[in-house]
This record gives structure tokens, sequence and C-alpha cells, in this order.
């Protein structure tokens, strides 16, 4: 069987698997042919009629639904046929982030596709009206025959706008659905994202990146820094909000490594990232040393596994100049600094190496970094940490779609 074959079928979707080798096999079957519903809406303002890119549409029509607020919601089923059992994941084409509905599969488990959701790609309608991809989710499947069955759900605060072009079902994990999906090719279907970096700027349009760490992080300093930088270097990154960078804060003061370690699966499924930024170190030196390196490569390794692409940073070295105190851990400090590297070096993720950079600064006999204390950063710290991170994602470089 060609990757990428499609059997769509008013009442039956078909899963085939040839081979567990070629699990990028997969199946995309058109909204519009419910083997069930109670929308009988023929017209509404959302039909394919009104657009001009028409074409765009898979099958060239959607299921659309409208309704004014509070007025209710519809259901639609569609049966499909799986014949190996495994771990799938679903996809939906859709208009926007309006129609949020609910779904399940044989009526177990089910699960929200809301207007808060990861929007992978854009193809436009005209109208203002655009279509994108969003990964609906991982669910475990039986071999044999199952239905999933969608809820529009109904807001009683605004209209419900729906429109669900198509659903895609495929055993990689990796691959990642992108624009209109021929009857008989599946060239526009990218089986895993391009290497980042490299040639290009490492951030990318759409993504959602979570920022770990302790005070240092939660003050914000160096993230709105990096963000103010990037909107005016990459322009196109906050001009469309479908494209544009989303920048998600989740650190915690007195945070270590262990605690980031602790609340990552619930970051992970609250924040939904691409990109995750880890620092910590301000107070592991003193309150978890001996668990810092594990911790932190506990934190990478799952962040990998999640598919979420890693950029590490060094804490930033302490300036004792003055201050006595901190002298017996300014080597401690420099110790996790190069466990860091050496992280980032083993996994293959880049590196703001925060800690030379101020190391320097502080040997050049320049002006304290920090606001005092000689740990935490000043605006003088702050700059310097957002330089460092856009360093090491190649700021200048040309923007990769």
């Amino acid at each position: 069987m060609a990757i990428g074959a499609r059997i769509a079928w008013t009442a039956c979707a078909v899963l085939l698997l040839s081979h567990p080798a070629r699990s990028a096999d997969y199946i995309l079957w058109e909204a519009e042919n419910p083997a069930e519903t109670d929308n009988r809406q023929t017209s509404n303002w959302m039909t394919s009629k009104a657009y001009k890119n028409k074409g765009e549409l898979s099958g060239g029509a959607w299921f659309t639904y409208f309704a004014h607020k509070g007025k209710g919601g519809v259901f639609a089923t569609y049966a499909v046929r799986v014949p190996s059992s495994g771990t799938y994941v679903l996809w939906v084409r859709k208009f926007y982030k309006h129609g949020p509905f609910t779904w399940t599969i044989d009526g177990a488990g089910e699960q929200t596709v809301g207007r808060n959701v990861k929007l992978w790609d854009t193809t436009a309608l005209g109208g203002g009206v655009c279509l994108n991809w969003v990964r609906m989710g991982e669910v475990h499947l039986d071999e044999g025959a199952h239905s999933l069955k969608i809820n529009i759900i109904s807001d009683p605060a605004r209209d419900t706008n729906a429109s669900i072009d198509c659903f895609l079902l495929t055993g990689d994990t990796n691959l990642t659905p992108s624009g209109l999906m021929p009857p008989s090719d599946g060239a526009a279907l990218k089986a895993a994202p391009r290497k980042r970096g490299g040639d290009s700027f490492f951030l990318r349009p759409g993504d959602t990146v979570l920022f770990l760490g302790d005070a240092i992080t939660r003050e914000g300093g160096y993230l709105r820094r990096a963000r103010q930088r990037i909107a005016k270097e990459y322009p196109d990154l906050s001009r469309d909000e479908a494209a544009s960078l989303r920048f998600v804060n989740e650190g915690v003061v007195g945070g270590t490594a262990g605690t980031g370690a602790g609340t990552l699966s619930g970051a992970l499924s609250k924040r939904r990232p691409s990109v995750c930024v880890v620092c910590y170190g301000a107070n592991d030196f003193y309150a978890d040393r001996d668990r810092f390196a594990t911790n932190v490569r506990s934190i990478v390794a799952r962040l990998k596994s999640a598919k979420v692409a890693v950029t590490l940073m060094t804490p930033l070295a302490l300036d004792p100049r003055g201050r006595d105190e901190l002298a017996p851990h300014a080597g401690t400090i420099d110790r996790m600094a190069g466990e860091v590297r050496a992280i980032a070096r083993d996994e293959g993720v880049p590196l703001a190496d925060c800690h030379a950079a101020s190391q320097r600064r502080i040997a050049s006999g320049a002006n304290d970094l920090s606001w005092g204390d000689g740990i935490h950063p000043g605006s003088a710290g702050r700059e310097l940490m957002a330089e460092a991170l856009l360093e090491a994602w190649g700021i200048g470089k040309p923007l990769q779609d």
C-alpha cells in the first residue's frame, strides 16, 4: 500500500497498517460525510460556497454548523475500523479556534478540543476564514471496528461557528499534517518536523515556548527582552495570531531542577509547548546540589520524549566581589554550569551559556550584573541572559516556515 493512500467512505474509514515498520501510513476521511448526525443545516454563512479558495477544502466541502448564543450544539459520528492494535494520533482540520467540541471513541474517555489550541498550520479560504490542523490527542485502539463521536459545544456567551474539514488518524506520533491532503497523494504530509537551527532561526511560527526555572525566570526580565528583540527581528512571528510565538512563564520562586522535574508533567499537559527553556541553579547549589545534574537530565529526557525541543541555560556566575559569604559557593556554581554544558553536548540541544558570559564580565571588572546580592540579575544581567538565549537560537538567521 502506498503511504498516504486515502479511503473515504460515507460511513466507514479504514486505517491500513501493512507492517509495523510502516506506521506512517494513515487514513484521512471527510467530516462532511458522517455516519450519523443531528445537524440539519444545509446552508449558513460558513458554507464553502462563500469562499474564493473553496479548492483548499479537502473534498471541496466541510461539516458546518452555526447557532446564536446558547442555542445548542450538534453531534456527528464516524465509523473507523482498525486492523492492528496500537497507539494512534487523531488530528482534525477545522476552522481556526472556533467550534469547540468534545470527542470520544466508543464512548470512553471524553476529551475536548477547546478554543485555546495549538494551530499547526494555516490555510486561508478568504473572507477572514482559515483552516488549521489541530492535534486532538492520542488514543489506544484495539483491532476492530470503532466509532468516533464529536459533540459541538454550545456557548451561552457567544455564537457557535463550527466548521470541520476532515480527520486524520495515524500510528506515527512524529507525523504532522500540513495543508491540503490530495486524495491520492500524501506529499503534503510531513513525516517529521524539520531539524531546528542550522542555517535558520531556532524558533518557528506558531511555537509555544515554555520557560522552566526559579525566581530569575519567574521575574520574567530576560523573557521580555528576548521577546522584544525577536519581535523586532522577525515581525512575521508577531503579525499573524496563528503564526505568532507564545511565551509561557512557569518559573517558580525557590524552584530547583528537582521541583521542576516534579511539576513537568502538569506543565506539559496544561501548556502543550513545542519548545522548552530550562534554567536552574540559583537555588540548587544549596538546596539540592547532589541531584542537580540528574534532575536536569531527567527534564531533558522527558521533554525529548514528549517531542518538545529543548534549550538549556547555565546559571549566572556568582559575583563574590565584596560579598565574602558567596565566595565558598562560586566554585560550586562553576561546576554546575559545567554539568549543564555536558548535558547540552550529550543531548545535542542548544545552550545559552549565561555563566560563561557573566564570568567574563566579572573577570573584566565590569559593573555588577545583579541587583545587589551577587545572585539575582539586575537590568544588565537580564539583558545578558536574553542575549545568551538569542545567540543560542541563532538570532539574525533566516526564519524557517
